[in-house]
């Protein structure tokens, strides 16, 4: 099958062999894909990713500089400008000409870190005209006379996460060579159509089909996209964020459990998530979004560029699914999703019967990654932090072995499906989740979802020297319906019912007490099954 010229190339094809000789190239499936999302709102400034590197020790500032203007000159990606064709937007790799390293001396802030911080979220926030260039903005930010912040920031339709992993150690290279005099062979990178031409080739190949085949199979029906917010979805106008961490004893537990079951650690976190996913919503049958980097080996791994996209990754948690089932059908469905991780996200929708203009994610996201390890800048260390990883539709996880004994956990969300207290809650409880997850071999749906202020104040509530009485405990109820409506108070295999419903329901249980006659201190017999009805009718009677 042969794909529209708007969407993908090759050099070999005489029918866009005149495109190529003028310099321009046609968009691959995933850039075409951002471009239809960023011209709906030029605005938005959430499909920016931004990093930054923490570089200790005595850096030369003239050396960096030129190592990223080097680095920025081999990697084609970054100088992509998109210019308009006659049916489609194109792109062409665009000269660096002038472009030099903006250098901002801090030292004299009166809070320097903060100061870098402030100004590094607000230039993230700046959206980028996609028809101008560069397509990136990148500053070195000096904080003292050994420390120094590398800025990075660049519009999603020229690059993805995968680039970074490649980008940075070039960018390592390319400094030492610069303080040491020495020359630095090749180019670098890969010409940046060579990702186009490999794409376009495994358009045309059998494994094209095959890969096809699979999701028609695995998907039969129409899936049930999953949210754990309530609210209805609307395009993601900026994220917000909450940090985390899993301390080293609990990770190496993590890897400990991955190990007996011959999965790797990262498999172990998303089945975590899965079981997570599951507990929060009570559904059995969950969907999770998985990013990939879209590359199967070949020269596509090392050319920088965008070629990342996001699979369905679908798992049932029963209630007697044990751990040990969870992480081996966790690892069989990954290994049959990153076989077939080269089908444009466009057409995977369409076989799973998703409306084209349903902008829903598949699931909460969940993106775990390998530290890059220790950055050596000549003399100096370089560490890496991600400001932003492109827009978040819903809710992504993203865990993070940062090179040392434990786990760095950020859980981002779309603002306008969360706010920062459920966010606090949300991420609390998954940590707490992947930690229990790992302590006990005891089905993962029957793990507790409890922060620790939670089971700080189930503790006080079974304290049998507290004589406040039953009455009490709907007083306590109704307080918490009142002060954090957005809260859920139980979940079962049905859904999430909130404290405000949840009240609801005990007070219609209350009146039909009533008014069936029931005296105080009357026993009154209540016959529901476990459920988030059961906790009503007993609240109901309580409060009868």
């Amino acid at each position: 099958m042969r794909y529209p010229d708007n969407l993908m190339y090759s050099a070999e094809d005489p029918a866009v062999r005149s495109h190529i000789d003028g310099s321009t190239l046609p968009l691959s499936a995933a850039q075409t894909q951002v471009w239809s999302a960023a011209s709906l709102y030029p605005d938005d400034a959430t499909l920016n990713l931004g990093n930054y590197l923490d570089i200790t020790g005595p850096l030369d500032t003239s050396a960096i500089a030129s190592a990223v203007r080097r680095a920025v000159t081999e990697a084609e990606a970054l100088r992509t400008t998109i210019v308009e064709g006659s049916a489609a937007p194109r792109q062409v790799i665009t000269p660096i000409g002038d472009w030099s390293l903006p250098v901002a001396d801090l030292r004299t802030a009166a809070h320097p870190d903060r100061a870098a911080q402030e100004w590094m979220r607000g230039d993230l926030r700046r959206p980028f005209d996609l028809r101008g260039f560069p397509l990136f903005r990148f500053a070195l930010l000096r904080l003292a006379d050994h420390r120094h912040l590398l800025y990075e920031c660049v519009h999603h339709i020229a690059w993805d996460g995968h680039s970074w992993g490649i980008y940075y150690p070039r960018l390592a290279e390319l400094y030492a060579a610069a303080i040491s005099g020495k020359r630095v062979g090749g180019h670098g990178f890969p010409p940046f159509r060579k990702l186009l031409d490999d794409e376009f080739a495994w358009s045309r190949s059998d494994d094209a089909a095959r890969q096809q085949r699979y999701w028609e199979r695995r998907f039969s029906t129409a899936p049930e996209l999953v949210s754990l917010s309530d609210r209805a979805l609307v395009p993601a106008g900026g994220r917000i964020r909450r940090r985390d961490r899993i301390p080293p004893d609990a990770a190496e537990r993590i890897r400990a459990v991955a190990w007996e079951a011959r999965v790797t650690w990262s498999t172990a976190v998303v089945a975590a998530a899965a079981a997570f996913t599951s507990r929060m919503t009570g559904r059995r049958d969950v969907l999770l979004t998985l990013p990939v980097t879209g590359r199967v080996g070949g020269p596509a791994h090392g050319i920088p560029g965008l070629r990342a996209k996001h699979l369905p990754l679908p798992l049932s948690v029963r209630p007697e699914t044990s751990r040990a089932e969870l992480l081996r059908q966790t690892g069989a469905e990954l290994r049959g999703a990153l076989g077939a991780q080269l089908v444009p996200a466009a057409r995977l929708r369409r076989i799973l019967g998703i409306p084209a203009d349903d902008p829903r994610p598949y699931g909460p996201s969940i993106n775990v990654l390998a530290s890059l390890g220790r950055l050596a800048f000549g003399p100096c260390d370089g560490t890496l932090h991600i400001l932003s990883n492109g827009v978040v539709q819903d809710l992504q996880l993203n865990v993070y072995d940062d090179g040392s004994a434990g786990f760095d956990v950020y859980v981002d969300a779309n603002q306008n499906l969360y706010d920062a207290e459920e966010l606090a809650t949300l991420a609390q409880r998954f940590v707490g989740f992947l930690e229990s997850f790992a302590e006990t071999d005891a089905p993962p749906a029957r793990s507790d979802l409890l922060t620790p202020a939670e089971r700080r104040s189930l503790a006080e509530w079974n304290d049998t020297e507290d004589h406040r009485g039953l009455d009490d405990v709907v007083q306590r109820v109704r307080e918490v319906a009142a002060a954090r409506p957005h809260l859920v108070a139980v979940a079962d295999d049905s859904g999430q019912v909130r404290y405000p419903e949840l009240t609801r329901q005990a007070d219609a249980v209350a009146d039909r007490v009533r008014a069936a006659g029931a005296a105080p201190d009357e026993v009154v017999a209540i016959l529901p099954e476990p459920s988030s009805r059961f906790v009503a009718a007993l609240l109901g009677v309580l409060a009868a």
